[in-house]
């Protein structure tokens, strides 16, 4: 993952006030000569995500479970944070609500 955090700054906007000045905030950073690129989502990597579900398959049991996680990023989400894509299409301002999933397997692997 090309995730760097010694060069990302976030800042958790915690409740509806401080949500709904982010844009005026997202105004303020991009005119700083030192940030290339602000956005904004529900969570980012290393974040335990609370924004999730369990899914079991007919008949099977709680060894079987498949976990997704959601988040809800910004179109430049990905690009600002420096990650890749591995599968499916880039967000886009035009499709909404955006999501992000993650899946873990019952082996624990996580996968985008």
């Amino acid at each position: 993952m090309a995730f760097k955090k010694d060069q990302q700054l976030i800042v958790p906007l915690q409740n509806q006030d401080a949500g709904a000045h982010f844009t005026a905030l997202k105004d303020e950073l991009t005119k700083l000569p030192a940030v290339r690129s602000v956005t904004g989502g529900s969570s980012y990597p290393g974040l335990a995500n609370i924004n999730g579900m369990l899914f079991y398959g007919e008949g099977k049991t709680v060894h079987d479970v498949i976990e997704i996680s959601l988040a809800t990023p910004e179109a430049d989400f990905l690009k600002t944070l420096g990650l890749t894509l591995l599968r499916g299409r880039e967000f886009s301002r035009a499709l909404r609500p955006l999501r992000l999933l993650r899946r873990t397997t019952d082996q624990g692997d996580r996968h985008p």
